[in-house]
């Protein structure tokens, strides 16, 4: 199975490459965004990356990761907390909108409203215990280092043990208009950020700034949304101002 990048090449002109290639460690897995809340989630289904607008975006997850990186700014950056959780059968929906793009932790897009394990647990925990939109799960059961290893333990596993990363975030404003920025994205197209793949020559390296491969674009410009929206952003803006989460 293929994905799809995107490398951000051309500082006036936006060029999607057209070439496609396997990930290195994700090659035989069966799905690339997978949202273990949803009743028609299908096994064989492949959602792959996808240049074509999301037909189902997620607005409250926009408005849930603007929650997120405001509590981000309360003191609770680099926090790691275990969470147990348990769902009525394996394969009961958890509640979360998770996005595996980066293939190796578990994005959380968006927390589903309504009667889940999730928000049943959310319900009764201090704030700072909460799982949140923006929160990254970085092991599930002992399992960790594959984002398809975990999203197969919350699919066919009714007892839980998480292991949730809240998100460095740090702003970045970058001066693309006579250069590219150098980046190769990845994106989830039912995701709410861009995943960077890789850092080549451009107006990020130029920069000297501390931006990592799986460092996440989560807003340009103060503009939360889509990732094809993202995109449009970075396309159109000489300047950009980069808003970027990291799973530490």
């Amino acid at each position: 199975r293929e994905f799809t990048y995107i490398r951000i090449s051309e500082p006036i002109a936006f060029c999607f490459f057209g070439k496609t290639q396997r990930p290195r460690s994700m090659a035989s897995q069966s799905w690339w965004l997978w949202s273990c809340c949803c009743a028609d989630v299908d096994e064989g289904k492949s959602n792959f990356v996808s240049l074509k607008p999301a037909q189902d975006p997620l607005t409250e997850g926009f408005a849930q990761v603007h929650d997120a990186i405001m509590v981000a700014e309360q003191d609770s950056w680099n926090k790691a907390f275990a969470v147990d959780i348990s769902k009525r059968i394996p394969h009961a929906p958890l509640g979360l909108h998770l996005d595996l793009a980066d293939g190796q932790v578990l994005h959380v897009c968006g927390v589903r409203p309504g009667d889940n394990p999730v928000t049943r647990y959310n319900a009764v925990v201090a704030k700072d215990r909460q799982i949140m939109a923006g929160d990254y799960i970085k092991a599930i059961n002992g399992i960790s280092g594959s984002a398809a290893a975990l999203a197969e333990a919350v699919l066919h596993t009714s007892r839980l043990h998480l292991v949730v990363q809240r998100p460095y975030c740090f702003g970045l404003q970058v001066d693309r208009s006579r250069e590219p920025l150098g980046l190769d994205l990845n994106f989830s197209e039912k995701g709410t950020s861009l995943v960077i793949t890789d850092i080549g020559p451009g107006a990020i390296l130029r920069r000297g700034s501390d931006v990592r491969r799986h460092d996440r674009i989560l807003m340009v410009n103060g503009v939360a949304g889509k990732p094809d929206q993202l995109l449009t952003l970075i396309k159109t803006s000489p300047i950009v101002d980069l808003l970027i989460s990291r799973c530490l």
